[in-house]
């Protein structure tokens, strides 16, 4: 095929691509950039290798369609594909009755929504929206510039700040450099998401409602936890006396022989001796 023909069909290829749209978040075919997201910059990468005569052959990171070459099928793979993003941040932890806990910028006990990054890269979250409300996916937007370092939590308070009472300052930025969604959480629960930037795909929701909240008690997902000592292994322990004085902390480092203590199975605990 000569390269205006080329040029041709990836100019048609394009516009149907352009007009997909994804359903699902999963890890992704045809994000060749790597990050997170099928869009233009893959199409360009695409487009280069496409042209390429060495890509005819494979072992170009646009094969998409495990075909040997970049051809027509890894455009329809990329089609497919298009704007999907990986999940990769969720509504970690929310407070709906915030009383004595957390203050925002203005010095108000605004209710909060906490989104954490579990991943190892700095993510974006310009153009993403935050709902309580299903039959209105789009009704906060995150504005440009919005990100969350590799492990990382940010804080959005949901203080009601409405476009007509800051026309000047929206999304509301507070003096301490927080954010402020258009609604506030309802403490007797109601619908919570994270939408994608197509305003279509729910990344992560609390539905069809959350609980009852408790007032300055946040709610949200279990945190990971390593478990250092399992529940009955055997361990070691000595109920300390005077005598004890000279160990200092010496008992704490990982070299201290403690073979001449008791041993039991945890939990291990103190507690007074009753006799019968």
């Amino acid at each position: 095929m000569s390269k205006f023909g080329k040029a041709s069909l990836l100019l048609l290829l394009l516009i149907v691509s352009f007009a997909a749209s994804n359903d699902v978040y999963s890890a992704i075919i045809g994000d060749l950039d790597g990050n997170y997201l099928v869009d233009y910059r893959d199409a360009r990468i695409l487009a280069e290798e496409w042209l390429d005569p060495i890509c005819l052959i494979s072992g170009c990171v646009s094969e998409l369609d495990s075909v040997e070459g970049v051809a027509g099928g890894d455009w329809a793979v990329l089609a497919n594909n298009w704007q999907k993003q990986e999940a990769f941040v969720v509504i970690s932890e929310f407070m709906a009755a915030n009383i004595n806990t957390l203050l925002d910028g203005d010095g108000q006990s605004s209710d909060w929504i906490e989104i954490y990054n579990p991943t190892d890269k700095t993510l974006s979250l310009g153009g993403w929206y935050l709902t309580d409300n299903d039959a209105n996916l789009i009704k906060w937007q995150f504005p440009s510039g919005v990100e969350i370092e590799p492990g990382k939590f940010l804080i959005v308070f949901a203080s009601d700040k409405k476009y007509d009472e800051n026309p000047f300052n929206y999304p509301y930025l507070d003096p301490a450099g927080y954010y402020h969604t258009n609604f506030n959480i309802d403490q007797g629960g109601e619908y919570l998401a994270l939408v994608a930037p197509d305003g279509l795909d729910i990344v992560h929701e609390y539905k069809p409602q959350f609980p009852n909240q408790l007032t300055d008690v946040s709610y949200g997902l279990a945190q990971h936890a390593i478990t250092i000592v399992s529940s009955g292994a055997t361990a070691s322990y000595h109920v300390p006396t005077i005598a004890d004085s000279s160990l200092g902390t010496t008992w704490t480092e990982l070299s201290f022989d403690d073979s001449g203590w008791d041993s039991g199975e945890t939990g291990i605990g103190f507690g007074n001796v009753v006799s019968g």
